[in-house]
Parts: structure tokens; C-alpha cells; sequence
């Protein structure tokens, strides 16, 4: 028996918060433009594929000695759905960006394992999305410590929604994301500051371009 691929078109953009907000800086900024595949044969199961520019946030001390403004990233993202209720449904996400520069030796792992997507209405969904994140920085080598010291938990959560447009649905998302949660709400309880860097606004939209049968 034969089967069908679908593919569509996905544009997402990420802004942080900036580090220093005295000094008119937009924060980290991430765009990125790619293809979403699924096939009917691998129910519940998205690739995401696509190249991505980052803007780096000068204000950050991490930031500060880079050679470079903008940054190339390669960008693999995979989901898929392994429960499907009637009130909400629930997969497992991961997603690896490298950086394609030739100054940077970068790649980041993110790995959530339990996306939870529960129906608001007519094609209005909310969601949350906890998960933990490990950037590994080759140049400047990888040791047990490096990989604690760059581990990260943290969570997105917002709404998405789907309307037809000229007879192609259309998916959009909204969200906020904090990519070092159990950090800030350790200094929130303890009366110290956060780090609002790690705290941004995302948004993005997909579509359907064609299917391809066999």
C-alpha cells in the first residue's frame, strides 16, 4: 500500500528580554524560516527542518566578546503525538540548533518530554511546554563541569490557532518561554533578581504546501 507526505512552510521569530535594559538593547533575538514534513505512515510525528539567523544580545557579558553580530543556525525539530484525548493531547519534543559560523562551535539540545495541548475552542488551543536544554560550546572544550554549568530547565507556554486563508489553513502561535526557570524562580523566592534575559515573547505561523503521494 502507498502512502502520503505532506509538507508545509513554518516562519518563527523569538525575542528575549534584554540583559541590560538601560542601554536601549532589543535583547537576543532568533528568526527562523523552514519545512515541516509528516507522513501518514508515522502517525503523530512532525520534522521540522530550516536555517535560522541569531542576533546576539551585546549587553550580555556572554555575548560581549563575539566577532561577529548575527550568527547562522541550523535548525532540526522533531514532534510526535503519543496520547490523543478528547480533552488534550500529549507529545514529546526535541530540537537541536548549530551554529554554521566559522568563529563558533555551538549546538544546543533541547529535549521536552511531555507537550501538553488542551482544546480552548473552534481551532483555539493552549498549551505548555516544560523541558530541559544543553548547550555544548566545543571551542571551548566539553567536560563534565561545561555540561552542568550550560543546563538549563525552562518552559514555553501560550496559544495557537488555526483560520482559513484562500481555502489553506493557517496555524499561528504566541507564547512566552523562560529558558532558565528553576534559576529565576530561586531568585524570585530568595528576594533576588532575575535574569530577564532568559525570559522572551515568540511567534510564528505555518501552512500546508503540497502533498506527495506513492
Amino acid at each position: 500500500m502507498g502512502g502520503q507526505i505532506n509538507i508545509g512552510f513554518s516562519a518563527s521569530t523569538f525575542q528575549n528580554l534584554p540583559y541590560d535594559n538601560t542601554k536601549g538593547n532589543l535583547g537576543e533575538n532568533f528568526t527562523t524560516l523552514g519545512v515541516n514534513t509528516s507522513c501518514d505512515k508515522v502517525k503523530g510525528l512532525t520534522i521540522y527542518t530550516g536555517l535560522g539567523i541569531t542576533a546576539p544580545d551585546k549587553t550580555n557579558p556572554e555575548h560581549i566578546d563575539e566577532k561577529t553580530s548575527y550568527s547562522f543556525i541550523g535548525d532540526i525539530k522533531t514532534s510526535h503525538k503519543y496520547y490523543d484525548g478528547e480533552n488534550c493531547s500529549i507529545s514529546v519534543d526535541s530540537r537541536s540548533r548549530f551554529n554554521i559560523n566559522g568563529e563558533s562551535q555551538t549546538l544546543a539540545l533541547r529535549l521536552a518530554p511531555a507537550s501538553v495541548n488542551v482544546p480552548l475552542g473552534n481551532n483555539v488551543s493552549y498549551y505548555a511546554t516544560p523541558y530541559v536544554l544543553e548547550k555544548v560550546d566545543f571551542s571551548k572544550g566539553v567536560s563534565r563541569q561545561s555540561l552542568k554549568d550550560n543546563f538549563r530547565a525552562g518552559i514555553f507556554t501560550g496559544v495557537k490557532g488555526t483560520v482559513d486563508i484562500g481555502g489553506v489553513p493557517v496555524t499561528g502561535f504566541l507564547e512566552v518561554q523562560d529558558y532558565n526557570l528553576v534559576q529565576n524562580v530561586s531568585a524570585a523566592l530568595g528576594n533576588q533578581p532575575m535574569d530577564w534575559s532568559t525570559v522572551g515573547f515568540n511567534a510564528g505561523v505555518s501552512f500546508s504546501l503540497s502533498s506527495i503521494k506513492w
